[in-house]
């Protein structure tokens, strides 16, 4: 193009010169606030590659003030919340505290309005997601300033916003804590280390530094650990035996961290709040420890979804759907539904189908595949008989009454995507939205007999011996890890017949099938972390 506005297929070299000047920042050019706010921040970004460390910040700075200081039309959000990230990460690695929090309330002006923008989904969950980031490093830095109720209040209010965005739904106020509920702990891991964060209940909050979380060692564990978990899902069998490894090193190195935590015996049970990444380790496997087979562990999204107080017994009434490419899913189908006096059926043609055929207040139990849409989170689904979708979206805009408890047996049913690392959707976080009580759910793709085993075990403890759901799936988890196979065959056979779970036949196929699969009967073929740690208990149960 050349000066005089026709095209020969030239470039006008005085015009050229004109756009590096103006993209140098040599040349001033008069162009709409919002541009010019572009312009600043990549000027800050060059400046800070240049080492020029104060000026890019003192830019960054102005760019992310608050929109009552500066008119939101003169700096787009999205470069807000860059401007914003770009500080308070800054001012994280200084230490500068007062700072990190001071930049996430002003992030927080920003992802409000991106979060009011019409856009792609995607782009709405990296905003939640950025501001689940700038949450844990807000609320690590009060409690580095001393104040651990001011921690708790950021961290909440970071965190329950961020869902109730992925929901598309309004927020609700932090569940009260009581005296018989637990009180929940909020895990956090940082560049400057580990913290639990008490949240309260009859005591004041209290902050416990983790120093472990935070050491490079563990942060290079988690890097192999989410590597091997992706060579699982492209390779299959092939992958498994480095998954299956660093499973059995992260319980061991979260259970190291997490120590100072649980000084002595079980007092009471546990609810835990995992942030970040911290969401997608075993952690509820680290706090059963070999000597605390009976702690009651429970793993929450978020206060705002914490159920409350525990309700009373479900309802005997269970819905159980098995995926018949599953081996061991008809003999875990045909247990469960034996220990509930009355079993639903459905066709499962629908997802519709499927949550008409709920038993309000009562038990789902779904022995399937589950999938997680990275770019789509709301179509997440677990994948029931026949490839019918049952999807995130499904469950949380069903006009029902919810079940009190949903086990889901699946393959990663309790996964966030793992794209965005901070609590992305996760099925049980979903359920408890929906107005569910309690969900077990599974971190990766839970090998089918010993999910059977674990789940024949749990409903055995829970339903026919009156055990408390989160201590019976702890103490199922313990039994499947330290029981030879001969004593897990003898509980088939005599346990299950006598508690009227299924006949002598059934429990003689599924004691074969053990058995089959044992190279010794004295031996236990599922002691590995891999085959038990993957389960976990969210929510409250009766």
């Amino acid at each position: 193009m050349t000066g005089d506005g026709s095209d020969d297929g030239t470039v006008d070299p005085a015009l050229l010169h004109e756009a590096l000047e103006i993209i140098n920042g040599s040349r001033p050019v008069i162009a709409e606030p919002a541009l010019l706010a572009r312009q600043r921040f990549n000027q800050a970004t060059q400046l800070a590659r240049d080492g020029r460390h104060d000026a890019a910040m003192l830019i960054f700075r102005q760019l992310a003030a608050a929109p009552d200081q500066v008119p939101p039309d003169q700096v787009p959000p999205d470069i807000g919340l860059a401007a914003t990230t770009a500080w308070a990460t800054d001012a994280f690695a200084h230490h500068s505290w007062p700072e990190v929090i001071e930049a996430e309330q002003a992030g927080g002006h920003h992802l409000d309005a991106l979060r009011r923008q019409a856009g792609r989904q995607f782009s709405q969950d990296a905003a939640a997601a950025e501001r689940g980031r700038l949450a844990a490093m807000a609320a690590f830095a009060a409690a580095k300033a001393g104040s651990p109720e001011t921690a708790v209040a950021i961290l909440e209010r970071g965190r329950t916003t961020m869902l109730a965005e992925r929901f598309r739904r309004q927020p609700r106020p932090a569940a009260t804590s009581t005296p018989g509920n637990p009180r929940v702990t909020y895990l956090v891991a940082t560049s400057a280390g580990g913290l639990a964060l008490d949240s309260g209940g009859p005591q004041a909050a209290r902050a416990v530094w983790l120093e472990r979380l935070g050491a490079p060692v563990f942060r290079d564990r988690v890097s192999s650990y989410f590597s091997a978990l992706d060579g699982v899902r492209r390779n299959g069998a092939l992958g498994m035996s480095a998954w299956q490894s660093q499973v059995a090193a992260m319980v061991a190195v979260l259970r190291d961290a997490l120590a100072p935590l649980f000084p002595g015996p079980p007092d009471g049970p546990v609810a835990l709040i995992p942030v970040g990444f911290l969401s997608v380790l075993p952690v509820a496997a680290a706090a059963l420890g070999p000597s605390t087979p009976d702690r009651a562990v429970t793993i929450l999204p978020s206060l705002g979804l914490d159920p409350g107080p525990m309700p009373v017994r479900p309802a005997d009434r269970v819905l159980s759907i098995a995926d018949p490419s599953l081996p061991s899913a008809r003999w875990e189908d045909t247990c469960v539904r034996g220990f509930f006096s009355t079993a639903v059926s459905t066709a499962a043609a629908t997802a519709a189908d499927v949550l008409a055929a709920v038993p309000a207040g009562g038990v789902v139990h779904l022995s399937c595949h589950a999938e997680v849409d990275i770019g789509a989170p709301l179509r997440s689904a677990v994948i029931l008989p026949g490839g019918v979708r049952l999807t995130v979206d499904d469950i949380l805009h069903a006009r029902w009454s919810p079940p009190a408890v949903v086990v889901l047996s699946a393959c990663e049913s309790g996964v966030p995507g793992p794209y965005l690392l901070d609590e992305a959707i996760s099925l049980p976080a979903v359920f408890l939205a929906a107005g569910c009580q309690s969900v077990v759910g599974t971190l990766w793709p839970v090998e089918d007999l010993s999910a059977a085993l674990i789940m024949l075990r749990f409903y055995y403890l829970w339903r026919h011996e009156h055990v408390p759901a989160p201590v019976a799936l702890a103490r199922a988890q313990h039994w499947l890890r330290t029981t030879s196979d001969r004593d897990k065959c003898r509980f088939i056979e005599a346990d299950l017949v006598a508690a009227a779970a299924c006949g002598q036949a059934e429990a003689t196929a599924l004691a074969d099938h053990l058995r089959a699969r044992s190279p010794s009967p004295a031996g236990n073929c599922h002691a590995d972390p891999y085959y038990w740690a993957g389960f976990y208990f969210t929510g409250r149960a009766g």
